[in-house]
Protein backbone atom coordinates (compact mmCIF):
# COMPACT_ATOMS: atom_id res chain seq x y z
CA UNK A 1 0.00 0.00 0.00
CA UNK A 2 1.74 3.39 -1.26
CA UNK A 3 1.99 5.97 1.58
CA UNK A 4 2.85 9.26 -0.64
CA UNK A 5 3.27 7.76 -3.58
CA UNK A 6 6.29 5.16 -2.22
CA UNK A 7 5.87 1.29 -1.33
CA UNK A 8 8.76 -0.30 0.42
CA UNK A 9 8.44 -3.27 -1.28
CA UNK A 10 8.77 -1.27 -4.82
CA UNK A 11 12.64 -1.41 -6.00
CA UNK A 12 12.91 1.74 -6.72
CA UNK A 13 12.12 2.99 -3.75
CA UNK A 14 14.31 6.01 -2.23
CA UNK A 15 14.57 4.95 1.71
CA UNK A 16 15.33 8.18 2.40
CA UNK A 17 12.49 9.46 1.32
CA UNK A 18 9.93 7.42 3.15
CA UNK A 19 7.77 8.72 6.19
CA UNK A 20 7.56 6.50 8.14
CA UNK A 21 11.38 5.61 8.96
CA UNK A 22 12.39 5.84 12.50
CA UNK A 23 15.76 7.83 13.35
CA UNK A 24 17.62 7.43 16.00
CA UNK A 25 21.07 8.83 16.90
CA UNK A 26 23.30 8.84 20.10
CA UNK A 27 26.07 11.06 21.57
CA UNK A 28 28.70 9.50 23.76
CA UNK A 29 30.01 11.61 27.11
CA UNK A 30 32.91 8.91 27.82
CA UNK A 31 35.75 7.11 25.72
CA UNK A 32 34.04 3.73 26.84
CA UNK A 33 30.79 5.04 25.37
CA UNK A 34 32.55 6.17 22.41
CA UNK A 35 33.67 2.75 22.08
CA UNK A 36 30.72 1.01 23.05
CA UNK A 37 28.71 2.91 19.53
CA UNK A 38 31.55 2.13 17.75
CA UNK A 39 31.57 -1.45 18.51
CA UNK A 40 27.14 -1.26 18.17
CA UNK A 41 27.70 0.18 14.98
CA UNK A 42 30.02 -2.18 12.89
CA UNK A 43 27.00 -4.69 13.70
CA UNK A 44 23.68 -2.56 13.90
CA UNK A 45 22.55 -1.90 10.02
CA UNK A 46 21.47 1.20 9.23
CA UNK A 47 17.93 -0.30 8.44
CA UNK A 48 15.80 -3.41 8.73
CA UNK A 49 15.21 -3.14 5.04
CA UNK A 50 17.59 -4.29 2.42
CA UNK A 51 16.73 -4.33 -1.05
CA UNK A 52 19.87 -6.85 -2.07
CA UNK A 53 17.57 -9.41 -0.58
CA UNK A 54 14.05 -7.92 -2.26
CA UNK A 55 12.54 -9.46 -5.23
CA UNK A 56 9.73 -7.78 -7.16
CA UNK A 57 7.36 -10.01 -9.15
CA UNK A 58 4.67 -9.22 -11.18
CA UNK A 59 2.57 -11.85 -12.85
CA UNK A 60 -0.12 -11.09 -15.24
CA UNK A 61 -3.62 -12.52 -15.63
CA UNK A 62 -4.15 -14.03 -19.29
CA UNK A 63 -3.26 -12.04 -22.66
CA UNK A 64 -4.24 -12.22 -26.06
CA UNK A 65 -3.32 -9.70 -28.34
CA UNK A 66 -5.92 -10.94 -30.80
CA UNK A 67 -9.68 -9.38 -31.74
CA UNK A 68 -10.21 -5.66 -30.64
CA UNK A 69 -6.46 -5.48 -29.18
CA UNK A 70 -4.78 -6.58 -32.44
CA UNK A 71 -7.13 -4.40 -34.47
CA UNK A 72 -5.93 -1.09 -32.49
CA UNK A 73 -2.28 -2.19 -32.68
CA UNK A 74 -2.71 -2.38 -36.76
CA UNK A 75 -4.41 0.98 -36.75
CA UNK A 76 -2.14 2.41 -34.12
CA UNK A 77 0.33 1.12 -36.39
CA UNK A 78 2.87 0.39 -33.63
CA UNK A 79 3.21 -3.35 -32.68
CA UNK A 80 3.77 -2.64 -29.01
CA UNK A 81 1.20 -0.05 -28.83
CA UNK A 82 -0.57 -2.25 -26.03
CA UNK A 83 2.53 -1.85 -23.91
CA UNK A 84 3.17 1.95 -24.42
CA UNK A 85 1.35 2.72 -21.16
CA UNK A 86 1.71 -0.01 -18.48
CA UNK A 87 4.59 -1.73 -20.27
CA UNK A 88 7.21 0.39 -18.42
CA UNK A 89 5.65 -0.21 -14.99
CA UNK A 90 5.86 -4.58 -15.38
CA UNK A 91 9.01 -3.76 -16.73
CA UNK A 92 10.39 -1.89 -13.25
CA UNK A 93 9.78 -5.38 -12.17
CA UNK A 94 12.89 -7.54 -10.79
CA UNK A 95 10.75 -10.31 -12.66
CA UNK A 96 7.99 -10.24 -15.15
CA UNK A 97 5.58 -13.71 -15.95
CA UNK A 98 3.23 -12.68 -18.58
CA UNK A 99 0.56 -15.48 -19.15
CA UNK A 100 0.24 -15.70 -23.07
CA UNK A 101 -3.18 -17.96 -23.93
CA UNK A 102 -2.63 -18.08 -27.84
CA UNK A 103 -0.18 -18.60 -30.76
CA UNK A 104 2.31 -16.52 -33.03
CA UNK A 105 0.95 -16.79 -36.34
CA UNK A 106 2.99 -15.43 -39.22
CA UNK A 107 -0.02 -13.30 -41.10
CA UNK A 108 -1.96 -13.44 -38.75
CA UNK A 109 -5.50 -11.67 -39.18
CA UNK A 110 -7.08 -9.53 -36.78
CA UNK A 111 -10.42 -11.10 -36.47
CA UNK A 112 -13.34 -8.92 -34.74
CA UNK A 113 -16.51 -11.37 -35.76
CA UNK A 114 -18.51 -11.63 -32.33
CA UNK A 115 -18.01 -14.24 -30.21
CA UNK A 116 -14.66 -15.50 -32.56
CA UNK A 117 -12.50 -18.15 -30.11
CA UNK A 118 -10.41 -19.12 -32.67
CA UNK A 119 -7.31 -16.39 -31.39
CA UNK A 120 -4.00 -15.64 -32.83
CA UNK A 121 -0.81 -13.05 -32.63
CA UNK A 122 1.40 -12.02 -35.25
CA UNK A 123 4.53 -12.30 -34.26
CA UNK A 124 5.58 -9.00 -34.53
CA UNK A 125 3.25 -8.02 -31.37
CA UNK A 126 5.81 -9.82 -29.01
CA UNK A 127 7.49 -6.25 -29.05
CA UNK A 128 4.78 -5.32 -26.47
CA UNK A 129 6.70 -7.93 -24.26
CA UNK A 130 9.91 -6.51 -25.14
CA UNK A 131 8.81 -3.00 -23.85
CA UNK A 132 7.23 -5.06 -20.80
CA UNK A 133 10.03 -6.60 -19.59
CA UNK A 134 9.20 -9.94 -19.86
CA UNK A 135 11.64 -12.92 -18.53
CA UNK A 136 8.70 -15.72 -18.93
CA UNK A 137 5.11 -16.73 -20.14
CA UNK A 138 3.14 -19.32 -18.71
CA UNK A 139 1.22 -21.24 -21.17
CA UNK A 140 -1.83 -22.48 -19.19
CA UNK A 141 -4.45 -20.94 -21.58
CA UNK A 142 -6.54 -23.44 -23.79
CA UNK A 143 -6.05 -21.05 -26.84
CA UNK A 144 -2.59 -22.41 -27.84
CA UNK A 145 -3.53 -24.87 -30.22
CA UNK A 146 -5.85 -22.47 -32.16
CA UNK A 147 -4.24 -22.56 -35.44
CA UNK A 148 -3.01 -26.04 -35.24
CA UNK A 149 0.23 -27.72 -33.64
CA UNK A 150 2.79 -26.41 -35.69
CA UNK A 151 1.74 -22.69 -35.05
CA UNK A 152 2.34 -23.89 -31.44
CA UNK A 153 5.80 -25.41 -31.74
CA UNK A 154 6.78 -22.06 -34.05
CA UNK A 155 5.52 -20.11 -31.07
CA UNK A 156 7.84 -22.02 -28.49
CA UNK A 157 10.79 -21.74 -30.87
CA UNK A 158 10.28 -17.86 -31.13
CA UNK A 159 10.08 -17.83 -27.51
CA UNK A 160 13.35 -20.29 -27.40
CA UNK A 161 14.72 -17.39 -29.68
CA UNK A 162 14.07 -14.82 -27.66
CA UNK A 163 15.33 -15.96 -24.69
CA UNK A 164 12.22 -16.36 -22.84
CA UNK A 165 11.25 -19.42 -20.44
CA UNK A 166 8.00 -20.92 -20.64
CA UNK A 167 6.32 -23.24 -17.82
CA UNK A 168 2.57 -24.88 -18.01
CA UNK A 169 3.02 -25.61 -21.37
CA UNK A 170 5.35 -27.24 -23.90
CA UNK A 171 5.80 -29.16 -26.74
CA UNK A 172 4.95 -32.14 -25.44
CA UNK A 173 2.98 -33.41 -21.69
CA UNK A 174 5.93 -33.90 -20.06
CA UNK A 175 7.59 -30.40 -21.07
CA UNK A 176 4.85 -28.85 -20.08
CA UNK A 177 4.87 -30.17 -16.06
CA UNK A 178 8.46 -28.80 -15.87
CA UNK A 179 8.91 -26.18 -13.66
CA UNK A 180 10.13 -22.76 -13.93
CA UNK A 181 12.99 -21.61 -11.84
CA UNK A 182 14.83 -18.72 -11.04
CA UNK A 183 16.86 -16.90 -8.94
CA UNK A 184 17.01 -13.04 -7.82
CA UNK A 185 19.07 -11.58 -4.82
CA UNK A 186 18.91 -15.06 -3.01
CA UNK A 187 15.30 -15.82 -3.47
CA UNK A 188 14.45 -18.57 -5.57
CA UNK A 189 10.99 -19.25 -7.06
CA UNK A 190 9.66 -22.02 -9.04
CA UNK A 191 6.66 -21.62 -11.23
CA UNK A 192 4.28 -24.31 -12.83
CA UNK A 193 0.64 -24.30 -14.16
CA UNK A 194 -1.61 -26.49 -15.71
CA UNK A 195 -5.32 -26.11 -17.44
CA UNK A 196 -8.58 -27.47 -16.07
CA UNK A 197 -10.61 -26.59 -19.36
CA UNK A 198 -9.32 -27.95 -22.21
CA UNK A 199 -11.08 -28.97 -24.54
CA UNK A 200 -9.75 -32.62 -25.66
CA UNK A 201 -10.66 -31.57 -28.77
CA UNK A 202 -11.76 -29.07 -31.12
CA UNK A 203 -11.57 -27.91 -34.80
CA UNK A 204 -9.25 -25.27 -35.07
CA UNK A 205 -7.98 -22.49 -37.62
CA UNK A 206 -6.41 -24.46 -39.84
CA UNK A 207 -9.33 -26.91 -39.52
CA UNK A 208 -7.18 -29.89 -38.11
CA UNK A 209 -8.93 -31.64 -34.77
CA UNK A 210 -6.67 -30.16 -32.01
CA UNK A 211 -6.70 -30.86 -28.48
CA UNK A 212 -5.73 -27.71 -25.84
CA UNK A 213 -3.61 -30.38 -23.99
CA UNK A 214 -0.11 -31.05 -24.07
CA UNK A 215 -0.17 -34.94 -25.32
CA UNK A 216 2.70 -37.25 -25.43
CA UNK A 217 3.57 -36.46 -29.12
CA UNK A 218 1.74 -32.82 -29.39
CA UNK A 219 2.13 -29.12 -27.50
CA UNK A 220 -0.40 -27.40 -25.54
CA UNK A 221 -1.24 -26.58 -22.08
CA UNK A 222 -0.16 -29.06 -19.32
CA UNK A 223 -3.74 -31.08 -18.66
CA UNK A 224 -4.73 -30.26 -15.19
CA UNK A 225 -5.03 -33.43 -12.50
CA UNK A 226 -4.79 -32.31 -8.80
CA UNK A 227 -3.00 -35.77 -8.04
CA UNK A 228 0.04 -34.94 -10.57
CA UNK A 229 -0.27 -31.09 -9.52
CA UNK A 230 0.29 -32.01 -6.06
CA UNK A 231 3.39 -34.28 -6.82
CA UNK A 232 4.92 -31.67 -9.37
CA UNK A 233 4.71 -29.05 -6.59
CA UNK A 234 6.22 -31.26 -3.42
CA UNK A 235 8.91 -32.20 -6.19
CA UNK A 236 10.33 -29.01 -6.78
CA UNK A 237 9.10 -27.49 -3.03
CA UNK A 238 12.36 -28.57 -1.56
CA UNK A 239 14.72 -26.14 -3.99
CA UNK A 240 13.34 -23.43 -3.95
CA UNK A 241 11.67 -20.98 -1.42
CA UNK A 242 8.48 -20.23 -2.72
CA UNK A 243 6.36 -22.10 -5.14
CA UNK A 244 4.54 -20.47 -7.83
CA UNK A 245 1.34 -23.05 -9.07
CA UNK A 246 -0.80 -21.39 -11.95
CA UNK A 247 -4.38 -22.95 -12.44
CA UNK A 248 -6.81 -21.93 -15.03
CA UNK A 249 -10.11 -23.12 -14.28
CA UNK A 250 -13.06 -23.64 -16.28
CA UNK A 251 -15.02 -20.01 -17.14
CA UNK A 252 -18.20 -22.12 -17.98
CA UNK A 253 -21.01 -23.63 -15.66
CA UNK A 254 -22.62 -27.00 -16.24
CA UNK A 255 -25.35 -25.58 -18.27
CA UNK A 256 -22.78 -24.12 -20.69
CA UNK A 257 -23.34 -20.34 -19.92
CA UNK A 258 -19.75 -18.22 -19.90
CA UNK A 259 -19.43 -16.99 -15.68
CA UNK A 260 -17.58 -13.96 -14.64
CA UNK A 261 -17.62 -15.14 -10.87
CA UNK A 262 -16.01 -18.34 -9.20
CA UNK A 263 -17.30 -21.56 -10.15
CA UNK A 264 -17.52 -23.68 -7.07
CA UNK A 265 -16.46 -26.57 -8.04
CA UNK A 266 -14.52 -30.28 -6.95
CA UNK A 267 -11.76 -31.42 -8.67
CA UNK A 268 -11.12 -35.05 -9.26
Amino acid sequence: MPIDGLSVVDNRLDQAQWPLATRVWATPKSEQSTQALEAVAKVLPDTNRDPRKLTVLVMTGVTAMARGTAAAIEEAGDYAFPARIVGPELAAADITIISNQIPFVADCIPNTTLNNLILCSKPEYFSAFQVSGVDAVGLTGNHLNDFGYENDLASLKLYEGMGIPTYGGGKDDKAARQPYIVEHNGNRLAFLGANQYGPEEYTCGTGEAVSAWAGAENPGSARFDRAQMSLDIQTVKPKVDLVLAELQHTEFNDAGDYQTEPITQSFS
